[in-house]
């Protein structure tokens, strides 16, 4: 069975499942078969068939932490603006057709020129370390698409209404995700199953981080 026909079994797993499955898929045999024997000592979260069919497939770790590789940039343009933004808001304070902020005091200029360098320092630094020109355009294209992204999804939720730090299931998460790999896809794109896989990780990764730098006192909200 190819590995693509594990993704529907992938995105049905309980968040902690698919943690599971990725870290146990890519154990050495020994682990996996200890794991197979003494599965039934183990809480009912991770004795899901499932789980256990994810098992057998064949994922490369290698294939996974190239991606990780791959939307580094991504992951730090998105993130810079927390510490690094305000200043001048990107829609200049202008309102649009109905009314409503377009953007809103939230995404601003130095945030956004501000990310686009530091993900793109990050494709420099990868290029360096991996000795392959290609990281830089990927850090660029990556940084400013990531960025234009999470301005679109401002955009979107100010013309349904949403003030600045309402919370929108998926629009706060994956839009910065999504526009980035599509400006980049002129360089690169990863296949469906990476797609999946990012998009599982990037939403975890999101509403941890944003956790706590919420805690930390860098964002005002959560999410």
């Amino acid at each position: 069975m190819s590995r693509e026909s594990g993704i529907p079994f992938l995105v049905a797993l309980h968040p902690c499942e698919r943690l599971a499955a990725l870290v146990l898929a890519n154990a050495p045999l020994r682990v996996r078969f200890v794991y197979r024997q003494r599965n039934h000592r183990l809480p009912a979260l991770f004795r899901s068939p499932l789980l256990k069919y994810l098992l057998l497939q064949k994922k490369s770790v290698e294939d996974l932490l190239w991606l990780l590789v791959f939307i580094l940039p991504a992951y730090f343009a998105n993130s810079s603006p927390v510490i690094f933004g305000g200043g001048t808001p990107m829609d200049f304070g202008k309102r649009a057709w109905d009314r409503r902020r377009c953007l809103g005091d939230g995404k601003t200029w130095r945030g956004f020129v501000a990310g686009t360098a530091i993900g793109t320092l990050v494709g420099i630094a990868e290029a360096g370390l991996l000795g392959s020109n290609e990281y830089i355009a990927y850090g660029f294209l990556l940084s400013f698409g990531a960025l234009a992204g999470d301005a679109f999804g401002s955009f979107l939720k100010r013309r349904l209404g949403m003030d600045r730090g309402s919370p929108m299931f998926i629009m706060d998460q994956l839009p910065f995700l999504f526009f980035a790999l599509f400006l980049a896809s002129s360089a690169y794109l990863p296949s469906p199953e990476g797609i999946v896989l990012l998009a599982l990780l990037t939403y975890a990764l999101h509403v941890s981080t944003n956790f706590v730098a919420n805690r930390l006192g860098l964002k005002r909200v959560p999410w």
